[in-house]
């Protein structure tokens, strides 16, 4: 979802890039309660394990192409002179560190102020989230007893209301935040 945001990041202008980025989140969570539903049925066909299995091989694959140095093709060349190995891993975590800590350390435009409000947007988005898994495993006991399959339907009907949500309030955010 990084790289997505990335890539479009760099493909728009300043003007269109929020409502482009709510866009590619709001369909990364629609993707997600799909998946939810198709997982359920997984599970009300095969079971736990396969399913699990699906999931965390996707994952692990997912977690070496990320890993292992020399499979993401950068896309801006920085140091044009400077040759390459694909290693560096260490200059990297730092480099990221830096470039973490320097958002902080310059306060063009209210920069510090905006990020703020954005941390504490992602801070009570991910309460409310929070507060949805205690939904579901309320919904699982006794005397509801839900099977996979509802626990997916749910799942997909709380993040299509996230999803249409997001794109709402990034709208009013850029007006906030931009102008």
């Amino acid at each position: 979802m990084s790289q997505c945001f990335a890539y479009v990041s760099d493909v728009t202008n300043v003007k269109n890039r929020l409502l482009r980025i709510a866009i590619v989140q709001s369909s990364g969570i629609l993707i997600l309660g799909a998946c939810q539903i198709a997982v359920g049925l997984l599970i009300s066909e095969f079971g736990f394990l396969p399913p699990l299995w699906l999931v965390m091989s996707v994952f692990i694959m997912s977690l070496l192409y990320v890993i292992i140095p020399g499979l993401l093709i950068e896309t801006v060349d920085r140091n044009k002179d400077k040759k390459s190995d694909g290693g560096h891993l260490k200059s990297s975590i730092k480099a990221g560190i830096n470039d973490l800590t320097n958002l902080f350390k310059t306060n063009v435009n209210l920069r510090r102020w905006r990020l703020g409000v954005l941390y504490l947007i992602q801070f009570f988005r991910e309460l409310l989230e929070s507060s949805a898994q205690l939904v579901i495993l309320y919904g699982l006991g006794s005397p509801f007893c839900w099977s996979p399959l509802n626990v997916s339907t749910y799942t997909i009907i709380i993040t299509f209301g996230a999803a249409i949500g997001k794109l709402n309030f990034f709208v009013i955010l850029s007006f906030f935040l931009f102008l």
